[in-house]
């Protein structure tokens, strides 16, 4: 590396090797952040459809037959590649780690042309403790490998302003084209660049030819898909305006995000609070820090004008961008202007150790922003205990129910591809794939003269139609299982049909009959008369505590098991509560038909009610719990327990 130019010189150089390997220290710290939990939770919905479509032939994945996402091709095109060496569940986490990884190297290399070692450094120390890269660079999506092409692009444009060289352009013009192709967002980061061009013909010249006929090409190597962009534009300029809009609110967010300030609920969710939220009554202070943070950045790089307008260009112009170019096709989003990250950390390092600022103001850049990075490094706990869809664990529910032989149902288009990635060839048997668009003639179809279906879902706006259809086509829903973020697998029977094997059960709600376990009955508040269908119980209540009718039976694991009686309920006030409860090892298991408990309206009439619970493993006991939950009189009868085993 040449040295650098006196007014950028910073700190003493003389051991450029101890920086360089303190540097290495930083980029494995930061791969060693970016590699922890990062497969911890399970893939999300924007992740599925990255294994989806690199599940692809060759020919379209690569974007020969057109467009087939909303994003260009070479992203899945490299995720494709790296499955054939690490699997495909967390080949695209991976690559994301190692791109994410090896942008810390970018951006110390890009840092110490401008501004110097000691800056560069205390760079890539705020890029590998973001909170915002971090998440990014675990995420099996796009941004994080764009990101790396970006920094490649900007060190490769830094690197010819100080030396011309062909092999920089070359590098500029394949690192442009392979950010655009990645994602569309690249331009947020890339179209500030033509703040910096002009600085580069200005010193160069007719030297500045090689770096303009790289730009050149890369934008005609773009030609062949720019239909498909406008294409992409036209279909989606108005249906993505609801979320991706560059309002004034994401905007904030993003700044918050990109300053590692805030981002909760904003491009992560956690049960653990961000300094942001946590400390609300500091916001100022906060705040004040980082407008701190930026002023010294800037002064520092005052001297270095192409260094300040790189800095700029990265962070503020980033974010300016991508306002702008939302107007045509709404796209803003903490992700889309993550590249932001690079430019606040070229600021950063700058405050801390460009320039040459005297004792007192360099002091001053230290304490800011060793408070910033502070404040980053307290964010990634909650970033690294955030939440999402948990598409693992229900794909583990359906493969379980699958060997029961009932059709199944999913919803939406990606569903079936999470169930085979993480529960391979769990569905064998009859099977329907909806659309995004529900097709409900197709489920009529499907749905007909069968005597039960699963329906696995993630129940988004477009999918509410499904339930009203089943209940609609003569089924109920007996049992229902909710996962994290919208996602449920969900029993549907047939009105009047009853499922598996009936139990040998106590059905006299006595405390015991020819040696069947009895009923725990509430005292002094429930009665057992003959009725003209058989023994009726009374559960009384007045008000306060419940009255209650329990049994406990000795059940099996991986069973389907099925509840049905009769209730009739004269309260004034409050509900009935029933319980069909899995239990093992003293633990509830499973509670159906949900906390709530199913429940009849008031009337003198009796009712039916069938619900269903699948008991997992580790069931040892079968418990039936009826609850007088409100005031007045609550009759049951005709209690009985159906099985139904796998074969």
């Amino acid at each position: 590396m040449r040295s650098l130019p006196a007014e950028a010189r910073t700190w003493p150089e003389a051991r450029p090797h101890l920086w360089d390997a303190l540097a290495v220290l930083i980029v494995v710290g930061g791969a060693a952040l970016r590699m922890y939990r990062s497969t911890a939770l399970s893939l999300w919905l924007d992740e599925g459809f990255t294994v989806l479509f690199a599940r692809l032939p060759w020919d379209s994945v690569l974007g020969l037959h057109g467009v087939y996402d909303t994003h260009p091709p070479l992203y899945y095109t490299v995720v494709k590649a790296a499955s054939f060496v690490v699997p495909e569940l967390v080949a695209a986490r991976y690559l994301s780690v190692f791109a994410g990884t090896a942008t810390l190297a970018v951006l110390y290399l890009l840092v110490a042309r401008i501004a110097g070692r000691p800056a560069a450094l205390v760079a890539c120390l705020v890029a590998a403790v973001s909170p915002l890269a971090v998440w990014y660079s675990q995420e099996a999506r796009q941004y994080a490998v764009t990101g790396l092409a970006v920094s490649i692009a900007y060190l490769a444009l830094v690197a010819f302003h100080r030396r011309p060289r062909t092999r920089w352009a070359v590098t500029y013009g394949v690192a442009v084209a392979s950010a655009v192709y990645l994602d569309y967002s690249a331009l947020y980061a890339l179209a500030p660049q033509l703040m910096l061009l002009p600085f580069v013909v200005h010193q160069h010249r007719r030297r500045a030819l090689p770096i303009a006929v790289a730009g050149v090409a890369a934008a005609v190597s773009y030609a062949p898909w720019l239909p498909n962009v406008v294409g992409t534009v036209r279909a989606l300029g108005i249906q993505r305006a609801s979320y991706l809009e560059a309002s004034p609110t994401a905007i904030w967010g993003s700044l918050l995000s990109i300053t590692g300030l805030g981002g909760q609920g904003i491009y992560f969710g956690s049960s653990m609070p961000s300094p942001w939220e946590r400390w609300s009554t500091l916001d100022p202070v906060l705040g004040t820090l980082a407008i701190a943070a930026i002023a010294l950045g800037g002064i520092a790089l005052a001297r270095h004008r192409f260094g300040l307008a790189l800095a700029c260009a990265l962070s503020a112009g980033t974010v300016v961008a991508g306002v702008i170019l939302s107007q045509l096709s709404p796209g803003f989003a903490p992700r889309t202007v993550s590249y932001a990250v690079l430019g606040w950390a070229i600021l950063l390092g700058a405050a801390a150790g460009g320039g040459s600022m005297s004792i007192p103001r360099r002091v001053t850049g230290l304490v800011v922003v060793a408070a910033m990075i502070l404040v980053s490094a307290t964010s990634l706990r909650a970033v690294y205990f955030g939440e999402k869809q948990d598409w693992r664990d229900w794909a583990a529910g359906a493969a379980e129910v699958a060997p029961f032989g009932f059709p199944v149902v999913t919803f939406p288009t990606i569903a079936p591809t999470f169930l085979d990635a993480y529960q391979p060839r769990s569905l064998m048997g009859p099977h329907l794939a909806l659309g995004d668009a529900p097709d409900l003639a197709a489920l009529g179809s499907f749905v007909n003269g069968e005597r039960a279906v699963w329906v696995a879902t993630f129940d988004i706006a477009s999918g509410t139609s499904i339930d009203p259809f089943l209940r609609a086509a003569g089924l109920d829903r007996v049992a229902r299982q909710e996962y994290f973020y919208g996602l449920s697998l969900s029993l549907w029977v047939r009105s009047g049909v009853t499922l598996g094997r009936p139990i040998t059960m106590n059905t006299e709600f006595t405390k015991s009959a020819g040696g069947t376990p009895g009923w725990d009955l509430a005292p002094g508040r429930s009665s057992v008369q003959l009725g003209i269908r058989g023994p009726e119980l009374t559960l009384s209540n007045p008000g306060g505590t419940e009255a209650s009718a329990v049994l406990v039976m000795t059940g099996a694991p991986r069973r389907l098991y099925s509840l049905t009686f009769e209730a009739r309920s004269r309260l004034s006030s409050g509900s009935m509560r029933a319980f069909l409860i899995c239990e093992g090892g003293g633990s509830l298991l499973n509670v159906a038909p949900d906390g709530a408990g199913a429940s009849v309206p008031a009337s003198p009439n009796w009712q039916m009610l069938n619900f269903s619970a699948f008991c997992p493993d580790g069931t040892d006991r079968i418990r039936i719990d009826l609850r007088n939950a409100g005031v007045g009189a609550l009759d049951l009868r005709g209690a009985r327990l159906y099985e139904v085993a796998p074969p």
